[in-house]
């Protein structure tokens, strides 16, 4: 699942946004529909991820801390050598690499800094205790999400203003948290749930690709509506397609590169991203997308892999690799 969502960040990042006048139907299909189960898949991957039986210690958590914060500050302070990141103050910088803004995609950074402490906590809470507080936090996302609707974006799509976007995004509440605590309640569940789909597996595979093609459908029907809950059930939805796809197979070594090497991976390859852009804009869509997508995840993958060569197992702590 870290797999395709990775890939799928990387044609996220590789089309053009719905202001440029050379926006077509193929970046909004490739870019901006069939990946949008990338973030909160991560998400839903790292709560499951996370999860322990027994009380987390402290240090633990502060190791996952760790692992995550060096690489970002890192890559934050490539960005701003490379000049494809720029602070023009002291303060301005500080707020960047405070909220996770260097690079407008590192938001999820952002997040599961947020998110990871609360793992202490978790570990400790009773089941009864996370269902209430997966389904509170699924009840306050919807709220969120009409707020988000009624006063930020409003009727059918149109543009919100970019300070209510920018904490949207990496607000706890907006879906995200709860992801994450869904995770971590799969991980718990899990002998039971690898028992029930067992049982149903045509059916749930049915119901899944159902909510997949769904999605798709509404995506070209009214994609405004594409965000939020249905956003979310549309993640739920492509992730139970590759759990019951992938049943009882043993991943591809590229398959676990890809995994192993997410964090990284999300890190630099827009840095790549922004280099070859230029030099395909004239290219057929199609074509250009890809060619963004796959060299920016390609490059960062040679990155990352040139990283493992020559800083060994440090390369995951501090290249995320």
């Amino acid at each position: 699942m870290k797999a395709l969502a990775i890939v799928a960040v990387a044609f996220t990042h590789a089309g053009l946004g719905p202001w440029s006048p050379r926006y077509s139907a193929w970046d909004f299909w490739l870019c901006a529909v069939w990946v949008n189960f990338q973030v909160p898949a991560f998400l839903l991957v790292s709560g499951f991820l996370y999860h322990r039986g027994e009380a987390i210690p402290a240090g633990t958590v502060r190791a996952r801390l760790v692992r995550v914060l060096v690489p970002y500050l890192v890559a934050c302070g490539v960005a701003y050598a490379l000049g494809i990141a720029e602070a023009g103050s002291w303060g301005a910088l500080l707020f960047q690499l405070a909220t996770a803004s260097t690079l407008g995609i590192y938001y999820f950074v952002f997040l599961l800094l947020l998110f990871i402490p609360t793992i202490w906590v978790l570990s400790r809470l009773s089941r009864r205790s996370l269902w209430a507080l997966c389904a509170t936090l699924w009840g306050w996302g919807l709220v969120v999400e009409i707020y988000a609707y009624v006063f930020l974006v409003g009727a059918e799509g149109e543009t919100a203003p970019f300070e209510g976007l920018f904490w949207l995004m990496r607000s706890p509440l907006n879906f995200t948290y709860a992801m994450f605590v869904t995770g971590w309640l799969m991980a718990a569940h899990r002998e039971a749930l690898s028992h029930w789909v067992g049982d149903r597996r045509r059916a749930a595979g049915a119901a899944c690709v159902a909510g997949v093609l769904g999605y798709l459908v509404l995506g070209r029907m009214a994609p405004w509506l594409t965000a939020g809950v249905l956003r979310s059930l549309y993640t739920l939805a492509v992730v139970a397609c590759v759990v019951l796809w992938t049943r009882g197979r043993t991943a591809p070594g590229w398959v676990r590169f890809l995994s192993q090497t997410s964090l990284g991976l999300y890190l630099y390859h827009q840095m790549f991203q922004v280099s070859l852009q230029p030099l395909v804009a004239a290219w057929p869509a199609p074509l250009r997308i890809a060619t963004v997508a796959l060299g920016g995840l390609s490059a960062a993958a040679a990155l990352c892999l040139a990283g493992r060569r020559l800083l060994g197992l440090r390369a995951r702590l501090v290249l995320g690799a």
